[in-house]
């Protein structure tokens, strides 16, 4: 059987990216966050008594943790490893690494599916848009660092790619891959906070965005119209079977505690004080104090700090030189989420995109707009 350039490109580059997030795994980064002792220990409590170390048996929406709530995915990706390789920084890692691993193959897979048909030829190989998205991936300062600690964000970037990619192979020619979507896509929801509000507003968008092909769809298959309809209903009652307690538990249960004690109107004395000042020298309370307190309250204190941040993770410093200014975990001090030489090569992708008039953009604007709103409120 004949190999072909392409196969091998990506088995290298996959043997890279092994080197990269597993070689000394346990000792680098050096050292071991509160958020990755607290999950592993959950982990391991629940592997000896079936209990997390707060009395609870098998958490399904949420951990309890110090002061926190976590989503529960990662902490029971954790439970095989530590039950072969037994309590350590290696065992708690290890899930986390494999799905880093994992993450590059997803977004080969969904490269290749948003953009079919483009090729390049480079040093006599003929590299598809998914082999440049996987080298880059695999390169990547930002994903190598989650990769190699155990922290919830590092699943997303597998989780949402290969749900993204199902769905889109689901509904070009396999129907039945539209249940793996929603599997995948509801565990996505357990694997970081951002993720209950990011995948439900990317899915509505998704469908807004596709509303002609989706209806052609049902309109042209009239042949398997039934089947595909009973694919659809049944990919949505997967999907809700994961939804509902997520978001029961973060509307009325302890995962609520997490969402007020992060989102923008939780106003501390600094906040409230700063409110109070503008509207006490706004040049409008001369004429009427209610008039100030019309253009200066908690409303549009929350929408300012709302724009602000939102804009902040679009500025090219975020991206490139300051990163998010939190070195305590994921970010490496005076240096952005990418490297610099990225830029040249994100410019031309844009311009790409646009001047193509690629069908592909919509989805990925939306991809990348919608999944800023978590962080910025």
């Amino acid at each position: 059987m004949k190999i072909s350039g392409q196969f091998v490109f990506l088995l290298v580059t996959l043997i890279i990216a092994f080197i990269l997030r597993f070689v000394h795994l346990g000792q680098i980064p050096e050292g071991f966050t509160a958020d990755e002792a607290s999950q592993g220990y959950a982990a391991y409590s629940l592997l000896q008594t079936g209990q997390d170390e707060w009395g609870s048996s098998y958490p399904v929406s949420s951990f309890r943790a110090f002061g926190d709530y976590r989503a529960p995915l990662q902490t029971y990706l954790m439970i095989p490893s530590i039950a072969i390789f037994g309590l350590n920084e290696f065992s708690v890692r290890l899930p986390s690494a494999i799905f880093g691993l994992l993450a590059i193959l997803a977004v080969f897979l969904l490269a290749n599916e948003l953009f079919p048909g483009k090729r390049w030829k480079v040093l006599g190989l003929e590299l598809s848009v998914g082999h440049l998205a996987a080298i880059f991936l695999t390169v990547s300062p930002w994903h190598i660092q989650f990769s190699r600690t155990a922290l919830e964000a590092n699943l997303g970037s597998l989780l949402f790619p290969l749900g993204l990619y199902l769905l889109l192979r689901g509904l070009r020619d396999r129907p039945r891959l539209l249940l793996f979507s929603a599997l995948v896509l509801g565990l996505n929801l357990y694997s970081y906070l951002a993720a209950k509000l990011f995948v439900p507003l990317f899915l509505a968008a998704f469908i807004l965005l596709r509303r002609k092909e989706l209806l052609k769809l049902f309109r042209d298959d009239r042949r398997n119209l039934h089947r595909l309809r009973l694919r659809v209903a049944i990919a949505l009652l997967i999907f809700l079977t994961f939804a509902v307690p997520i978001y029961s538990d973060t509307i009325w249960g302890e995962g609520n505690v997490r969402g007020k004690d992060l989102i923008i109107t939780n106003f501390n004395k600094e906040d409230l004080a700063k409110i109070d000042h503008e509207q006490y020298f706004s040049p409008l309370s001369i004429y009427s104090p209610a008039l100030s307190r019309f253009f200066a309250n908690k409303l549009t204190f929350s929408l300012e700090s709302f724009s602000d941040n939102f804009i902040s993770y679009l500025s090219p410093t975020f991206w490139f030189s300051d990163g998010g200014h939190e070195t305590t975990y994921s970010i490496f001090p005076g240096y952005g989420l990418l490297p610099l030489w990225f830029l040249p090569f994100i410019l031309l992708s844009f311009y790409f995109l646009v001047s193509s008039k690629n069908k592909s953009l919509p989805i990925i604007a939306a991809w990348l707009l919608l999944a800023i709103l978590p962080a910025a409120i």
